[in-house]
Formats: structure tokens, C-alpha cells, sequence
């Protein structure tokens, strides 16, 4: 003879795979969502390699002043500057202080570059010059704002839905922002 489950189960077996269905649901999106986020930082051709990219043209610099600016504090804190925007740990907040410094600290060395009296003698230093400070409209770029608007649209999404409440509380976190 055959046992009957009562309806009673049958109705809770029903709600835990309605709730887990949602959970694995709202789970699945929001990872999918965030892994978007991070390729736009850390993937092929993503924010971070444009910035390392960065770093090194200002480290060829640096290769360049010390040519004619030899012990110049200047061009110290400019390869300083570069190391900490390729560090491999460094969030995006803290990778946009070290491009600002970067920038900051480029620019007192491209100006010193210019008024030294070797590299007016030298055309292939000041034509490599002038390649490597001609990067000043970084910030402005279209991977910084497409990361920072992806980022932004993402952590609203979080915050602001009941469904990003319930990720939220499922261990989904916002993306940080570069800025």
C-alpha cells in the first residue's frame, strides 16, 4: 500500500525549492553582474592594465630624466609614484591616489626636462619626450568612465532593490570605485 505525504509537506517541500530557486536565482545574477564589474578592472585590456601601461611610460621617463637630470628628488618620486600604481594588491581608490601623484609628479619632471639645455641637443630624448606626456587625458578616458558608470549601476542595484537586499545579505559586496 502506498503512504501519502500530507499536504502539509508537500506545500513546505514546495516553498523551500520556491526559496531556494529564488536564492540561486538572485545569487547567479548579482555574481554575473559583479564579474562584469571586474573585468572591466582586471580583465584583457581592462582599467588596471591601462594603468600599468601608465607606469610604465612614466618608469621610460624616469629612464630619460635620469639621462639629463641626474639625482633629481623629482624623478625619484616619480618612480615611486609609478611602483605604487602597478602594485598588484592596491584597490582602485588607491591606485587613483598614486595616477594623481604620478601625474603630479611627471609633470615637474617633463618641465625640468624641458628647460634642461641636454635635452634641447638631443631630438630623439625630446621627441620620446613629448610622446610620453602626451597621456595627460587619462582621467578622462572612456575605460575609466565605463568601469566607474558599471560600478555605480551595479552598487545602486545593490542598495536600492530587495532583491540586492537579499544578496547583500548572502555575502554579495558593492564594487569600489575609481576614484
Amino acid at each position: 500500500m502506498k503512504q501519502k505525504l500530507s499536504i502539509g509537506v508537500c506545500v513546505l517541500i514546495s516553498l523551500a525549492l520556491f526559496v531556494f530557486g529564488i536564492l540561486y536565482g538572485v545569487m547567479g545574477g548579482f555574481h554575473d553582474d559583479h564579474a562584469y564589474v571586474l573585468s572591466l578592472w582586471d580583465g584583457e585590456n581592462g582599467l588596471r592594465t591601462a594603468l600599468d601601461y601608465r607606469a610604465a611610460d612614466a618608469l621610460n621617463l624616469c629612464v630619460v630624466a635620469r639621462r639629463h637630470l641626474p639625482g633629481d628628488l623629482d624623478v625619484a618620486a616619480l618612480e615611486a609614484a609609478a611602483s605604487n600604481l602597478r602594485n598588484p594588491q592596491a584597490t582602485p581608490s588607491m591606485k587613483k591616489q598614486a595616477e594623481a601623484r604620478l601625474t603630479e609628479a611627471a609633470a615637474k619632471v617633463a618641465e625640468k626636462l624641458r628647460n634642461a639645455p641636454s635635452l634641447q641637443q638631443n631630438a630623439r630624448d625630446r621627441a620620446y619626450l613629448e610622446m610620453l606626456t602626451a597621456d595627460d587625458m587619462f582621467s578622462q578616458s572612456a575605460l575609466v568612465q565605463a568601469y566607474n558608470q558599471a560600478a555605480e549601476d551595479f552598487n545602486k542595484q545593490l542598495e536600492t532593490s530587495v532583491i540586492g537586499a537579499i544578496a547583500k545579505t548572502l555575502g554579495v559586496t558593492t564594487c569600489e570605485l575609481y576614484q
